[in-house]
């Protein structure tokens, strides 16, 4: 949605790293034997990406401002028009957002009864304390946890503006 309003191009930083390695991104990571590791290597997926001339949204994961990734990111802000931003939701409004894929990444529909709900959202709760450090890393967080959806787009690009002035989106 963002990307479509500010009329630039739009990449998930998971699917690109699937197009880069041509696999899957679960069979990926195991290939990798650890999440360092793969974090490792898809950081050159995010470099290839932030490389590219134009704008560009990049859509990434809670892990997103740690280790390799954090590194890459840092190489390109110091070299220009980058911003980051974290979008902070209740985990309850994540879960109800979740998509389920197999290992070859093709989406499932998954029923899930209260425990199996009850044990996601413990999850996304875990990742959201383990990760909220490297949030902090980002130039902007934005709470969106109660925006409609199509307001997302225009909150975020107001902060960009307060952030760094109307030219930058």
């Amino acid at each position: 949605m963002l990307s479509d309003t500010l009329e630039f191009s739009f990449y998930d930083l998971d699917v690109e790293v699937e197009k880069f390695y041509q696999m899957p991104i679960e069979v990926f990571q195991e290939e990798c034997g650890s999440m360092d590791q793969f974090r490792l290597k898809a950081s050159k997926v995010l470099h290839q990406l932030l490389s590219m001339k134009g704008n560009v949204v990049i859509a990434g994961t809670p892990s997103g401002f740690t280790d390799s990734y954090l590194k890459t990111y840092q190489k390109f802000k110091n070299k220009g028009d980058l911003i980051s931003i974290y979008l902070h939701d209740y985990p309850e409004n994540i879960m109800k957002r979740l998509t389920f894929y197999d290992k070859n990444s093709q989406p499932i529909q998954l029923k899930l009864d209260a425990r199996k709900k009850k044990r996601y959202l413990q999850s996304i709760y875990e990742d959201y304390y383990y990760f909220h450090g490297s949030y902090l890393n980002t130039d902007i967080q934005i709470d969106i946890s109660e925006l409609n959806l199509p307001n997302i787009p225009l909150v975020i690009i107001e902060k960009i503006h307060l952030f760094s002035g109307p030219e930058m989106a």
